[in-house]
C-alpha cells in the first residue's frame, strides 16, 4: 500500500533542524516543531490583514453562529466592521459600529507583539 505524501513531508516538517534567529550558541541547531510554531500572533496577524483588506460596508458575510441561527441581537455584531473601519482610518465609522473595536485592536497588536518577542527570546530546545 502507498503512502500518502503528506505524512512523510509531516514528518520532514517537524525533524528537519533549522536555525532559529533565536538561538543564541553558535552551531546549536533547533528543530523545527508544531510545538515551537508562533501560531497566535500569525493567526492575529492574518486575521487583522483579512480585515484590513476588506471594503467595510461593501456586501456582508458572517460565520457568527448566533445570526446563521436566526438570532438578530448579537452582542459581536459590528466588531469586524469596527475593526476595518478603524484599520482603514475611519475612527467615528468605527466607535459607530462597535464600541469595542478600537480595544480590540490594541488588545490584538499586544498580544502580537508580546507573543512575537516571547517567541524570539525563547531558548533553544536540549536534547
Amino acid at each position: 500500500m502507498e503512502q500518502s505524501p503528506a505524512i512523510p513531508l509531516f514528518c520532514y516538517l517537524t525533524s528537519v533542524e533549522t536555525s532559529f534567529p533565536r538561538i543564541r550558541s553558535k552551531g546549536m541547531k533547533q528543530k523545527f516543531s508544531i510545538r515551537t510554531f508562533p501560531f497566535e500572533p500569525v493567526i492575529w496577524s492574518a486575521g487583522l490583514l483579512a480585515l484590513a483588506l476588506i471594503t467595510p460596508g461593501a456586501g456582508h458575510f458572517t460565520v457568527c453562529p448566533l445570526a446563521l441561527s436566526g438570532i438578530t441581537w448579537c452582542p459581536g455584531c459590528g466588531l469586524g466592521a469596527s475593526v476595518s473601519h478603524l484599520l482603514h482610518g475611519n475612527l467615528a465609522a468605527s466607535l459607530d459600529a462597535h464600541i469595542l473595536g478600537v480595544p480590540a485592536v490594541v488588545i490584538l497588536v499586544h498580544r502580537i507583539i508580546q507573543s512575537t518577542i516571547t517567541f524570539i527570546r525563547k531558548e533553544p530546545i536540549h536534547e
